[in-house]
C-alpha cells in the first residue's frame, strides 16, 4: 500500500520546506510546484523518494510526477504545508461540487484544483491567478 504522507513527507523536506513552497497544484499524474527557490532540490535526490516516478523542471513549475495517486499525495502534502485546498470536477457527486464550491465561495479553501465543471466559480474578486495546464476551447471555458 501506498504511503502518501510518507511520500509528501519528503517531497516536502526535498524541496525546502514549506516556506520554499510559493504554490501548488497538480494535474493527473503530476505534482506542480512554484518554489521561490527552485535551485533547492537537487533532482536525483527528489528521483530516489519511493512514489516518485521522475521530475521535469518547466515554465516555472517544479513538476513531480507521481502517478494516478497525485491527488491524494498532493493532499496531504498541503495538509503538511498549511494550504487549505481541495479539487472539482464534473465526475464528483453532485452533493460534494456543491459543497467544494461552497467552501470557495466562503474562503475554506483557497486552492481548488479543477477543470472546466468548476465554471464561474473562479469569479471572485480575491482570486490572485487561475492557471491553466492546457488552453481552453474558448474564454468561455468551453
Amino acid at each position: 500500500m501506498t504511503d502518501n504522507k510518507k511520500i509528501a513527507e519528503q517531497v516536502l523536506r526535498a524541496v525546502g520546506g514549506a516556506a520554499n513552497l510559493k504554490d501548488a497544484t497538480h494535474c493527473m499524474t503530476r505534482l506542480r510546484l512554484y518554489l521561490k527557490d527552485d535551485s533547492v532540490p537537487k533532482d536525483d535526490e527528489v528521483k530516489k523518494i519511493s512514489g516518485v516516478l521522475g521530475v521535469v523542471r518547466g515554465g516555472q513549475q517544479y513538476q513531480i510526477i507521481i502517478g494516478t495517486n497525485v491527488p491524494k499525495v498532493y493532499d496531504e502534502l498541503c495538509k503538511l504545508a498549511g494550504i487549505s485546498a481541495t479539487f472539482y470536477h464534473a465526475g464528483l457527486e453532485h452533493s460534494t461540487r456543491d459543497e467544494r464550491q461552497t467552501m470557495w465561495q466562503e474562503d475554506k479553501v483557497k486552492v481548488m484544483v479543477a477543470t472546466n465543471a468548476f465554471g464561474m466559480g473562479i469569479d471572485k474578486p480575491d482570486v490572485r491567478v487561475v492557471i491553466h495546464i492546457d488552453s481552453p476551447d474558448s474564454i468561455a471555458g468551453g
